[in-house]
């Protein structure tokens, strides 16, 4: 009988996995790409941009970041952006990527308190972090936070390089609102 739920689950699970796949694949480009790569890609328009750079000493902080603002010629309305490891991330997702960054770090701060075993949190695109243990070749539980902005990946021990991109994602956010006010 065991046998049985465990297949029939097991069939359920994989039937799961391959819609999810199929929708996943059936995605066309332009629902992958951000409000501002479809606004600088419009055809039949002049649009013009500005960038301004957060990480001034890159290569050396490793994780090359930058605001874009783009607009049409003659036009007033700005569309506003993080250029952050080769991706773009929409101006108007920072806020809730920066809060939600804080309640990774709070849930981690937390960690073994909550017993937990990982701590994920991903955009639509590829930016995200995972907070993970597992075991070692020699039985000792180890934990392992990884950190992926486009095509920049850390690893790390420790919740540094987490902290590097809440810090970033927090100076674009003001560097954005400096450049509204203007």
């Amino acid at each position: 009988m065991l046998n049985k739920i465990l297949l029939v689950f097991t069939v359920l699970v994989v039937s799961c996995a391959s819609v999810v796949a199929q929708e996943a694949s059936e995605k066309t480009p332009e629902q992958t790409k951000t409000k501002y790569e479809i606004f600088i890609s419009q055809p039949n328009e002049v649009v013009v941009t500005q960038s301004y750079v957060l990480t001034p000493d890159y290569p050396n902080t490793a994780l090359p970041a930058s605001v874009h603002v783009a607009w049409l010629l003659g036009q007033n309305e700005r569309l506003y952006s993080l250029y952050l490891g080769g991706q773009y991330i929409d101006g108007d997702q920072l806020e809730q990527f920066q809060k939600q960054l804080d309640n990774v770090i709070q849930t981690i701060n937390s960690f073994d308190q909550l017993k937990l075993s990982s701590v994920n949190y991903h955009l639509p695109s590829y930016s995200g972090v995972s907070y993970y243990t597992y075991k070692d070749s020699s039985g000792k539980e180890q934990r392992n936070l990884v950190v992926r902005a486009g095509g920049f990946q850390e690893q790390s021990k420790t919740l540094e390089p987490l902290k590097k991109l809440r810090d970033v994602i927090a100076q674009a956010r003001a560097k954005i609102v400096s450049l509204q006010t203007k």
